[in-house]
């Protein structure tokens, strides 16, 4: 999740799921507990959401297509000429 520059998202989602159990056993603060885990919930849900449109409308680069389509050895590319 942290790639293509989504680093605060992950770090934002991480801070809020390390803060739970702390809200968990906390007496009076209690209450928080439940509003954090909304708060971990929409940031995981945006952060899925803007993942996964964000990486189908944009082009792909010019090395990762590259990096994506199987390498054919020199006798092979002979024999597709």
């Amino acid at each position: 999740m942290a790639r293509n520059g989504r680093w605060k998202w992950a770090l934002a989602l991480l801070v809020a799921t390390l803060l739970q159990p702390v809200l968990a056993i906390a007496g009076a603060a209690g209450g928080l507990h439940v509003l954090n885990a909304a708060v971990i919930l929409i940031l995981g849900a945006t952060a899925a959401y803007r993942a996964w449109r964000v990486d189908r409308t944009r082009p792909p680069e010019p090395g990762a297509v590259a990096a994506t389509q199987p390498a054919t050895s020199s006798s092979e590319a002979v024999e597709q000429h």
